[in-house]
């Protein structure tokens, strides 16, 4: 009101004469009154304008605000199913993707519920296309690649598998993410060579789990290549293991069986790396067979030196004891065998100075008495860090769980730096 009351007096001070002629009508008046009622009649139009505007548009405000509140409890109720899908509910995930499915698009987490949705159902189609869906995105692409591999390696698809890992590569996917499963494709299909041709493209700052992957794959590869007679191209595989510094007691025996070394000096730094890293009592076998030019006093000498580091190992002196033993150095042997009961009791080295006195002073109660506290030990034995089942020997596969590379010994002491950490089960998929 007060703008118009300073428009009137405006065009009062300066007034004039407007003649409008409109079909025959002549309309005659000042431009102050004009320009007032020519203000104040757009000012109602106006007005008018955005009160029908709001009337018009309320149904659809009422539409929108509705299917907002639709969207946030689709969201809400993916949220649910994907923690659901974590405590494997499996009921809440079938409720809350239906809930879902209705108002939300295909975006990486709602097609994480769909999954887990139709793999509930047992799906494979289903999977199989929301796998596809999924390698569309950055975020979900390693768990699309991941879980296509796992269809092939259920039907025996080459192809499919050739193609997750051209996929894999195009898209600089991280080979940590799906290689587990790619070892698991060639530990029952083959193709290990396939599998080979892209590790080599991968970078050199390989995770450890990464690293005791590629070195079961390197172990198959040797294998293949001793069966087609190629003993120097085993050699290369078995040697790139060593490279990225793994050892595990498969290896290295089959390096030595097969004494793919250079020489006695190139075996010699092997033992040593293998030892520091994979304490295991094989290594006095590898010794005592693979040296050829070597007396047994000068293996003593050998082992020794090999067996640097690990002073707080029971094993280490068992083996010392044992090998000085078959030397006939008597004493030293049994010192070293003490030594070993001391960290642990174990029955060997019980039963080893029972054949020490045997062969020296036979003294009768000592031999009694080794023998009957030989027979309250029980050995440590190789335990799976997966199922905890137990054996004697160390192995590569554990066939209570189906895993690999899951066995530690709980009476040797490794260093946290070799202790396996690949687990390969044929566990269901669950994505958490």
């Amino acid at each position: 009101m007060a703008t118009i009351s300073s428009l009137a007096m405006w065009f009062t001070k300066n007034s004039g004469n407007i003649e409008i002629t409109w079909l025959g009508w002549e309309i005659s008046t000042s431009l102050s009154f004009f320009s007032l009622a020519a203000f104040i009649f757009f000012f109602t139009f106006f007005i008018l304008y955005l009160f029908l505007k709001r009337i018009i548009l309320f149904p659809f405000r009422i539409n929108k605000n509705i299917k907002k509140y639709k969207i946030k409890k689709a969201k809400i109720a993916l949220e649910e199913g994907l923690l659901a899908s974590a405590y494997d509910e499996k009921e809440k995930v079938l409720i809350s993707y239906n809930k879902a499915k209705k108002h939300l698009t295909e975006t990486p987490l709602y097609l994480l519920l769909k999954l887990q949705n139709y793999l509930i159902k047992g799906n494979e189609a289903q999977c199989f296309n929301t796998y596809k869906k999924m390698l569309e995105f950055t975020t979900s692409r390693p768990l699309a690649i991941k879980g296509l591999i796992l269809i092939a390696n259920k039907n025996s698809d080459y192809e499919l598998f050739s193609n997750m890992l051209n996929y894999a590569k195009n898209f600089k996917v991280p080979l940590e993410f799906f290689l587990i499963e790619a070892v698991r494709f060639c530990m029952k299909n083959g193709k290990w060579i396939m599998l080979k041709a892209y590790t080599n493209q991968s970078s050199k700052n390989l995770s450890k789990k990464v690293k005791n992957a590629i070195s079961f794959l390197n172990f198959n590869l040797a294998k293949e290549s001793i069966e087609e007679g190629k003993p120097e191209k085993a050699k290369t595989f078995l040697e790139d293991i060593f490279i990225s510094k793994v050892y595990f007691p498969s290896y290295v025996e089959l390096y030595c069986n097969l004494q793919l070394h250079n020489n006695e000096k190139h075996l010699k730094r092997i033992l040593k790396a293998y030892w520091r890293n994979f304490p295991h009592n094989n290594i006095l076998d590898f010794v005592l067979k693979n040296f050829e030019n070597f007396t047994l006093l000068e293996k003593v000498k050998l082992l020794i030196s090999i067996l640097e580091g690990h002073n707080n190992l029971y094993l280490k002196y068992l083996l010392l004891g044992e090998i000085k033993a078959k030397a006939k150095i008597w004493g030293d042997s049994k010192k070293d065998l003490l030594k070993s009961i001391e960290l642990y009791p174990n029955k060997k080295a019980y039963l080893l100075l029972v054949h020490i006195e045997e062969q020296t002073s036979c003294n009768k109660n000592k031999i009694k008495n080794w023998l009957n506290l030989a027979s309250f030990c029980k050995d440590k034995l190789w335990k799976c860090n997966l199922c905890s089942f137990e054996q004697e020997e160390w192995s590569i596969y554990c066939e209570n769980c189906n895993s690999l590379l899951t066995f530690s010994n709980q009476g040797v002491q490794i260093k946290e730096t070799s202790k396996p950490d690949l687990l390969l089960n044929n566990n269901k998929l669950k994505i958490a």
